[in-house]
């Protein structure tokens, strides 16, 4: 399943990511990497963007980038 797919409360782990090299850093900055929990918390009406907790941490991002993480639902 992709990150962009979960919906509000849904907790899964990051299984793939499917990203530039640029793109992959910039998300693994962040704390988006491959084994990390992570939560979405909320997203936009249209789900353009999301707010997700990975690590502790309270994260934004957008849909392009939610489309490129695959996360396995738990």
């Amino acid at each position: 399943m992709l990150l962009s797919e979960m919906t509000k409360g849904q907790k899964g782990t990051i299984i793939a990511i499917d990203a530039t090299k640029q793109l992959r850093d910039r998300l693994m900055s962040l704390g988006l990497m491959i084994g990390e929990e992570i939560e979405v918390m909320e997203h936009t009406l249209m789900k353009q963007t999301f707010k997700v907790i990975v690590d502790g941490s309270s994260v934004a991002i957008r849909v392009e980038e939610a489309e490129r993480i695959f996360v396995k639902a738990i």
